[in-house]
């Protein structure tokens, strides 16, 4: 089944909106939305609340944000089939009571998600959903377990039993306060900033010791190996900010920035380049007995008509 987070916030709708969004940079096409224009969603989530006589000044609660990750290092899933199956789980929930605002990350292809931005304020009622117009939203465990259960229906019903990720491992993404507060402002944490350094690292990287040279090189961090494990380590840092680059374990990253998930990438990498290699070079092999065949056709056809 998906992981599913979910965090409520007080902050401006705005932010979250252009995190979710990358600043308008997530296609149209990876976008859904329900109760709401993909263009004027802030507006919309604040005329709703306003409608129900709900407070939407500074200290009030304006919106929730949900997380769903998916598994996808043994199956494959499409960006487009994610925003289909996270489509699905909130129409099948008594979140569809509310306005809700989805997004597809395809920045990891091996933990892809989607993010969902809830309204505070249903804007219909659902009997069946014990949901009235006007009703703030409650996240309580009752409906966490819901979600997970019917996101684990939903991935069967797509034909990923293979997928399902485990929600007890410590090696799953975390987001602490601090990363939220700065999602929520629509700006991007260290970590964040590191996971990318790291992905652009590991896709110019032919070995692993390569991959350590890349960080080093192109941002400065130190990759150290410690029981079969990465630490990651600034050039420059302070601890006194809680905003500024720290020493960093994999752990704190997610499973698709360990030393195993890293390296078995490489290797997997170079090995389909090699195997691309050796086809390129059977090609051209061909290509040139071919053109060895028709130069000799050409001139036993020039000898016949000499003679």
């Amino acid at each position: 089944m998906p992981i599913i987070k979910i965090y409520p916030s007080k902050r401006p709708v705005r932010g979250i909106l252009q995190y979710i969004t990358r600043g308008d940079t997530v296609p149209e096409e990876l976008i859904r939305t329900n109760g709401c224009d993909i263009l004027d969603a802030e507006q919309e989530f604040s005329d709703i609340a306003r409608y129900y006589n709900k407070p939407t000044g500074v200290g009030n609660r304006t919106y929730y944000h949900m997380i769903v990750s998916y598994n996808t290092t043994y199956e494959k899933i499409s960006p487009e089939e994610v925003r289909d199956m996270v489509k699905d789980l909130c129409q099948r929930t008594k979140i569809d009571c509310y306005q809700w605002y989805l997004a597809v990350h395809t920045d990891r292809p091996d933990h892809m998600h989607a993010h969902v931005v809830i309204n505070n304020v249903s804007y219909r009622g659902d009997r069946k959903q014990h949901v009235k117009a006007g009703k703030s939203f409650q996240s309580t465990g009752k409906l966490r377990h819901e979600l997970m259960e019917k996101g684990n229906v939903i991935c069967k019903e797509h034909g990923y039993e293979h997928s399902l990720v485990n929600t007890k491992s410590k090696a799953q993404e975390r987001l602490t306060r601090a990363e939220l507060a700065l999602a929520a402002k629509g700006e991007i944490s260290w970590k964040d900033k590191l996971r990318n350094q790291i992905e652009y690292a590991k896709e110019q990287a032919s070995s692993s010791s390569e991959f350590i040279w890349l960080m080093k090189d192109n941002f400065g961090v130190t990759v150290q190996e410690h029981k079969n494990a990465y630490r990651y380590i600034p050039e420059f840092f302070t601890r006194k900010n809680a905003a500024s680059p720290k020493p960093c374990h994999e752990r704190r990253l997610g499973g698709d920035y360990t030393k195993e998930t890293i390296v078995n990438y490489i290797e997997r990498k170079a090995k389909h380049y090699d195997n691309y290699k050796k086809e390129k070079s059977l090609v051209r092999g061909d290509l040139a007995k071919a053109d060895e065949r028709t130069v000799s056709r050409t001139y036993e056809q020039d000898d016949s008509r000499e003679r």
